[in-house]
């Protein structure tokens, strides 16, 4: 059963994100920034994001912003202070930290989010994979996105992460660009959502 992820999830989708994405960005500031981020993007109009629960437990879960630039700005004014000293700790903690504070802007310009929603996290537990959970979630994403009328959805993935980009083609979901951030490989792809259907 797929829903709404609810404010009571960002605990254990900010535990979920740090164990299964533990060299994504937002993952070495800690669980403390990754749980005011999944809280804003469970709470925020500008954001979508869903958890797939089977079992009557959760498997997996996706999240988009359908407004980058909006989401981004109601996330600084609702925990701006919090989330700035948890990258401050982790700058100061962690080299990697400061280096990826300092590679953020190359990531914002390459990710274009002009008329477009961003996919921003796509994660499944290990036991999960292989089940049509991902592709559950994307496609959930995807209709609500186009039942706002958002013409146009990006994702950056890591290159080497053939898996889900393998997923993503499914889709529709193209290449546009592909830049170096963090210290690796790193591909934009994009779809349409005008006329089509998921």
């Amino acid at each position: 059963m797929i829903r709404t992820m609810t404010a009571a999830d960002a605990g254990w989708a900010a535990e979920r994100h740090a164990s299964l994405m533990p060299n994504s960005v937002f993952a070495a500031f800690g669980p403390g920034f990754l749980a005011r981020v999944y809280l804003e993007l469970a709470r925020s109009p500008r954001a979508v994001a869903f958890v797939d629960e089977r079992c009557g437990k959760p498997c997996g879960f996706i999240a988009a912003a359908a407004d980058r630039r909006k989401f981004l700005c109601g996330l600084m004014a609702r925990h701006g202070a919090a989330l700035a000293w948890a990258a401050l700790r982790g700058g100061l903690a962690n080299r990697s930290c400061r280096s990826l504070l300092l590679q953020t802007p190359r990531y914002l310009i390459r990710v274009p989010d002009s008329a477009a929603a961003e996919l921003l996290f796509i994660a499944v537990s290990g036991e999960y994979r292989r089940s049509g959970a991902a592709r559950a979630l994307i496609a959930r994403a995807l209709d609500t996105l186009r039942e706002r009328r958002i013409a146009r959805v990006v994702v950056s993935i890591e290159t080497e992460n053939t898996a889900i980009a393998a997923i993503l083609s499914g889709f529709g979901f193209r290449r546009i660009d592909r830049f170096m951030f963090a210290g690796k490989w790193n591909d934009v792809l994009a779809k349409s959502l005008e006329g089509a259907q998921a």
